[in-house]
């Protein structure tokens, strides 16, 4: 009851009308007149799989909301699916993005102080994802009680805590006796607001006795830090993906939320979003970029995304976090330092030596609490790579306290539970007492609520029997874990190689068109580099424009859920759209830094130098070449080389031949005689020019 009396319902409503329209007609659609607006009823019927609308209406103060703090509530059939909402809005409010809407973020600020018959106009975008219709759409004016959040909380969040204990557990009976007498000085008779208003500050008194008694001087202690997890490409496209971090990145700066919780901080961690939100909304942008000046929004997290690092080349990893770095530094004076990766399918051995080598001093995980058959043995470890480079490693242990497998989360709701189970699942605890939990929801669902932070500020306060939460950025939680581990190597185990996922097997293998093109990008781009550097030394200005264009589209097609094969059909759609420019254009780039080096020349790209076979596209005054018709019909020419520079080249007419004995030649991986050349010596140098 005390619940329903936060947000009460209004006779008023939004009459409101809509249209269709592409997200590319943003600004057109938001600058036109809406008269010709469809009119929007019960029996509107809407949404379907990449589906975009618009709705727009003006809200007039009626008297029972004058000097009242007046939301607005959308009424929509929203979905949860895989910790996402559909379908999924952005509001704005007399021209100005307000906040995000989803299942989650249903209501949103309207005025602080309300006054009679002052007009607001209301602007939706609406996106839907899932192939399911949408019945009706509305927007429902409220007023909001503080005092009534406030001791609601204040009651709910210990009374959840105390179900949690043992029944024999004395905080749970002082607990539960300081919340039933609160609870029956509230004076819930009708007719007198004054006299409601006058029994919740009574309770609130009688609530201050709870945090009063709280255990905190030797418990352990939970650092909590706002976040949203947004795949890039998963069940939705990337181009909705844009979509969800304008929304996202919205609610967590909205008037609900981080303006009205000044001790709110949130993180967030992909360049390549942030980029996205620059480029469509310059004001979000804007917006958090004052935000991240005051320490309220948190840039952490060094790479360009959030990439596989099973199957990219150790290149592209240089280049992520090389991307994410420099994006950092020159978008917000920056610099982060955390390998920020909880949702990749296992993690290559060569990354600690990358990590040590760029300067990035933590690595940060959970997703190997998704084993099928072991349990990781730590949780808090010195991670030893390839070349026996050590760095610290972090995995989450967030999960619900009631819950007895080993599964972790990264997108809790932050409830008494998650902050007991993070503690209750940690597996070195004579280690450390000070533990790490991000919370949120992901992938659209728009990031904390307005009762996470209310729960936030309670546990903050303190609690008998819950461990104390510290709400802050996370950059100083894992800079202090990290010089602990530094000077006390020898309190935390080691784990040596590979960081396995017994999950997500068949990531490794599925649509295996993509993992071939992100092979053959990366070999392509190394080749156009070696060739930019050959042709510097030509004249040639070097392409750095062309070659970052190439590099964005590895880089974005190597996020964890599209080049491991785990997307939606229509995501490799786009990929295999994505790889058909890049070849056209990597294939102009490769010509036209060719020109320079002569007629015909070979690149050897690799650190070593090279002999074998190459094919030639013409043979004519070449010797030593053989021609072999293939199966299609095609002819090829091919000759043999030897001692092709590393890293460098030579031209064909200088090239010598391999020597060739009279006699015929056998071994396991050659065969060959003075008419014919064996090919097994796998020569990888490009076809000449």
């Amino acid at each position: 009851m005390l619940r329903e009396r936060i947000f009460t319902p209004l006779t008023a409503t939004v009459p409101l009308r809509f249209r269709r329209g592409a997200d590319s007609e943003r600004h057109a659609i938001l600058a036109e007149p809406r008269d010709a607006w469809t009119p929007v009823d019960h029996d509107l019927v809407w949404g379907e799989p990449d589906g975009y609308y618009w709705f727009a209406g003006t809200a007039t103060v009626p008297a029972a909301a004058a000097g009242r703090r007046l939301f607005c509530r959308v009424e929509a059939q929203f979905g949860s699916v895989m910790g996402r909402s559909d379908p999924q809005c952005l509001v704005r409010v007399d021209g100005r993005i307000a906040q995000g809407v989803d299942g989650n973020h249903r209501e949103f600020l309207v005025s602080e102080m309300a006054a009679v018959g002052h007009r607001f106009e209301i602007v939706i975008e609406a996106g839907t994802i899932e192939d399911r219709r949408q019945l009706g759409f509305a927007c429902e004016l409220l007023v909001h009680d503080p005092l009534a959040e406030k001791l609601y909380f204040d009651l709910k969040v210990p009374l959840d805590v105390a179900r949690l204990l043992k029944p024999d557990d004395a905080r749970r009976t002082r607990i539960l006796r300081h919340v039933g007498d609160a609870l029956g000085t509230i004076d819930l008779r009708p007719g007198d607001p004054s006299r409601f208003a006058a029994s919740l500050n009574e309770a609130e008194a009688i609530a201050d006795s709870i945090y009063a008694g709280a255990d905190m001087d030797t418990g352990p202690t939970i650092v909590a830090t706002g976040h949203t997890h947004i795949d890039v490409a998963w069940l939705w496209r990337v181009r909705e993906t844009r979509q969800k971090t304008a929304r996202s990145f919205a609610t967590a700066l909205a008037l609900a939320l981080m303006e009205q919780y000044p001790d709110y901080r949130f993180m967030y961690n992909q360049g390549v979003l942030l980029d996205y939100l620059e480029t469509d909304y310059p004001e979000l942008f804007a917006r958090m970029r004052e935000k991240i000046a005051t320490g309220q929004f948190e840039i952490e997290g060094a790479l360009w995304l959030e990439p596989d690092v099973n199957i990219a080349g150790g290149e592209a990893l240089v280049r992520h976090i090389l991307w994410g770095v420099r994006y950092h530094q020159a978008k917000f004076g920056v610099t982060p330092r955390i390998v920020w990766l909880p949702d990749t399918f296992g993690y290559s051995a060569a990354l600690p030596q990358l990590m040590r080598l760029a300067g990035l001093n933590m690595f940060v995980t959970h997703k190997l609490s998704w084993n099928d058959t072991n349990r990781m043995p730590h949780d808090v470890f010195h991670w030893q790579g390839i070349d026996g480079t050590k760095v610290p490693a972090y995995f989450l242990t967030t999960q619900k306290y009631e819950y007895d497998g080993i599964n972790t989360t990264y997108c809790p709701d932050l409830v008494p539970s998650h902050v007991l189970g993070t503690w209750k699942r940690f597996g070195q605890k004579g280690t450390l007492d000070e533990l790490f939990l991000v919370y949120g929801h992901g992938d659209g669902g728009g990031g904390p609520t307005r009762a996470m932070l209310e729960n936030v500020r309670r546990m903050e306060r303190g609690i008998p029997g819950c461990p104390r939460l510290k709400h802050e950025p996370m950059g100083p939680f894992f800079a202090r874990l990290a010089e602990r581990m530094q000077a006390e190597p020898g309190a935390f185990p080691i784990w040596v190689g590979e960081l396995y996922l017994e999950y997500h097997r068949g990531t490794l293998t599925s649509v295996g068109k993509t993992k071939r093109d992100n092979r053959h990008a990366e070999i392509a781009l190394r080749e156009l580099e070696l060739l930019g550097i050959l042709a510097m030394q030509r004249g040639v200005a070097y392409p750095s424009a062309d070659l970052d264009e190439l590099w964005h589209i590895v880089l974005l097609n190597q996020f964890h859920d599209i080049l491991p094969g785990s997307s939606i059909g229509a995501v490799y759609d786009d990929a295999d759209a994505d790889y058909r420019r890049f070849f056209d254009q990597a294939e102009r780039l490769r010509q036209m830094l060719a020109a320079p080096l002569g007629g015909n020349f070979i690149l050897n790209v690799t650190g070593r130098v090279r002999s074998g076979l190459v094919a030639v596209s013409n043979a004519s005054g070449i010797p030593d070449t053989q021609t072999v018709t293939r199966a299609d019909g095609s002819l090829e020419h091919w000759m043999p080389v030897t001692g092709v520079p590393a890293t460098g080249g030579c031209g064909l007419p200088s090239a010598a031949a391999l020597p060739v004995a009279g006699e015929l030649l056998v071994s396991p991986t050659r065969l060959e005689n003075a008419n014919l050349v064996s090919t097994s010596t796998h020569m990888a140098a490009s076809s000449p020019s």
